[in-house]
């Protein structure tokens, strides 16, 4: 399998690149980026799977099932601290149709140390019975924000992960065949802030009117430190295709997992305790069906 990778750098200040926004599922969480001094950040992630079909004939995955799991933690005395998650998934089997999203948003001020960490991840799987050409198309979209506090202890951190795996089932157990992976980081105190997409041979991306080569579109802009403290924006969408030939009946199990973490925190002096911890949980929430 022959793999790649399109890296999208951080953007010069400023500039801005216009995406493409597809209808996916609704969420909304209720925490806003404040207006005042405060650190804030805040992951969303969509994702959809479509248009499945074997031969230039519609596909119906004989089995789907869904996982979602959202965690919050909040640490802050006499200073205020909130933190909200929220995670979905679906797989349609008639028509087959996969979608999810995962979100998570920290906020957190206050005279004293503070701590605000959210996680949401969600999960979605589809079987389908393959002999011959199976295609299926694709949209990613990420969105990312981090402001942090006036105060050089003030920090905050924004990932969000969006990929999906293909498997082939035999008697000896799971082979992964392709693959399909967005992830964004944005930390208020520390470079580089990035974007990157990585896949399979087999994948290949649907070019997108937003003045980037190749399938993919940024939206960033990155303000200058001021009254409302060290804030960053980022969006990324990708759409793109899938198709692969099985000369022989296979039985397939396709994964599409996402992933949001988001943390705000304040301590005595500057650390980057918090960019570490989030960091170091990395994909462990999707656990069930992504092995």
């Amino acid at each position: 399998m022959t793999r790649s990778r399109l890296t999208i750098a951080r953007l010069p200040m400023g500039r801005m690149l216009l995406g493409v926004c597809l209808p996916m599922l609704a969420g909304t969480l209720a925490i806003a980026a404040p207006a005042g001094a405060a650190s804030f950040a805040d992951s969303s992630t969509r994702s959809e799977l479509f248009n499945f079909a074997l031969n230039g004939v519609e596909a119906k995955p004989f089995f789907t099932d869904t996982d979602t799991n959202t965690d919050t933690i909040v640490l802050g005395g006499v200073s205020a601290v909130g933190a909200i998650s929220d995670a979905k998934a679906v797989f349609e089997e008639n028509p087959g149709f996969a979608s999810g999203l995962s979100e998570a948003a920290v906020q957190g001020t206050g005279p004293l140390a503070y701590l605000g960490r959210a996680t949401a991840t969600a999960e979605a799987l589809g079987s389908f019975h393959a002999s011959g050409l199976f295609t299926f198309d694709f949209s990613a979209l990420l969105d990312l924000e981090s402001l942090a506090g006036e105060s050089s202890r003030e920090s905050a951190l924004a990932l969000g992960d969006i990929r999906w795996s293909l498997f082939a089932e035999t008697e000896q157990g799971s082979e992964l065949l392709d693959y399909f992976s967005l992830s964004g980081l944005l930390a208020s105190r520390s470079d580089p802030d990035s974007f990157e997409a990585d896949f399979s041979d087999r994948v290949t991306l649907s070019p997108l009117d937003c003045g980037l080569p190749g399938g993919s579109c940024v939206e960033s802009f990155f303000a200058a430190p001021g009254q409302s403290g060290n804030r960053e924006f980022a969006r990324a969408v990708i759409n793109g295709r899938y198709q692969r030939e099985f000369t022989h009946p296979t039985v397939l199990r396709l994964v599409q997992a996402q992933q949001s973490l988001a943390g705000v925190e304040a301590v005595p002096e500057a650390s980057n305790i918090l960019a570490l911890g989030v960091l170091g949980l990395g994909l462990g929430g999707m656990r069930r069906f992504s092995r």
